[in-house]
């Protein structure tokens, strides 16, 4: 068995370090904080289709932006 290196698993779709990033930073908490309060006022509101179709949309947001960085790292 090779002993890889760390650049050559990296390559190979082996690791993903976005998956592994856990922001800190008082701005990040603060935005999270605020999108979460926010979240909640609109779970308030909606009707349960309305907040499932809400959901999706969230999660298509997600995608996006996670493929638009992963395509970011690759390039480099």
């Amino acid at each position: 068995m090779t002993d890889n290196t760390l650049l050559e698993r990296l390559f190979r779709g082996e690791l993903c370090p976005q998956d592994t990033i856990n922001p800190c930073s008082d701005a990040y908490r603060q935005t999270a904080k605020a999108l979460c309060d926010r979240l909640d006022w609109w779970k308030d509101r909606l009707s349960p289709k309305e907040l499932i179709e809400l959901q999706e949309m969230q999660r298509l947001w997600i995608d996006r932006y996670s493929m638009e960085q992963s395509e970011t790292f690759a390039v480099g």
